[in-house]
């Protein structure tokens, strides 16, 4: 069964074997996977900026509070000036649990937020009151502990949806992507995961979203 009780850092401090491991096993060679091991994932603005987009989209009751955007000005200081940073320094201290975006990236992601939730297949499941939202499946095969977090599973409508920006959402483009990133590759490992958690999920769906104005969104599932 999927658990619920994982937060998002606890789940990535696991060793259990993940979609982007097993996949740089197959596209890679054991010596790549135990460098990248080796260290961990360093926090960007792009992982900011995506993890900003999911929780807005998926879980915007918890927006506020794990992450904020910076204001471009304070009492008509530049963030170049002492006083601003000071100034940042004690709202940081006073939230530690946010994660900051300056405005232009912050204000995308919401802008992205609003496309993907205009989509009409998105739209149609979210009203799904039984869907389980970035919950923690984990699971064995070949031998290997595996773990797996899908953005949006519901098990009555055997349904999985991931969320994904992209540059490019237009069918061509976003094939590209999936060959490129291994798209199709996270779907059988999410749907085998589901599988061997005791669910049945039947489709694959991905919510591509771009980055860029006017910020288009479109719906593809994968055939299996």
């Amino acid at each position: 069964m999927l658990r619920t009780d994982l937060s998002n850092e606890a789940y990535h401090s696991l060793d259990d074997l993940n979609r982007s491991k097993a996949y740089d096993l197959v596209t890679k060679t054991p010596l790549h996977v135990q460098q990248s091991m080796r260290y961990k994932p360093v926090s960007t603005p792009a992982l900011m900026m995506g993890g900003c987009f999911h929780t807005a989209v998926l879980e915007p009751e918890k927006l506020s509070y794990e992450y904020g955007e910076l204001p471009t000005e304070i009492d008509g200081k530049s963030p170049l000036t002492k006083h601003y940073k000071e100034k940042i320094a004690e709202l940081k201290a006073d939230f530690p649990e946010r994660r900051w975006l300056n405005a232009k990236d912050y204000n995308t992601c919401m802008e992205m937020a609003a496309s993907a939730l205009d989509n009409p297949v998105l739209r149609d499941y979210m009203g799904d009151i039984d869907a389980m939202i970035e919950a923690t499946g984990l699971f064995a095969m070949e031998g290997a502990d595996c773990r797996i977090r899908p953005d949006w599973f519901s098990p009555g409508a055997e349904v999985v949806i991931d969320l994904k920006s992209t540059m490019d959402a237009s069918k061509r483009g976003f094939a590209k992507s999936v060959r490129q990133f291994g798209y199709g590759f996270q779907a059988y490992f999410y749907m085998e995961g589901l599988r061997r958690c005791g669910y049945s999920p039947k489709e694959f769906i991905f919510i591509a979203v771009e980055k860029f104005p006017p910020y288009a969104s479109a719906a593809y599932r994968l055939p299996a």
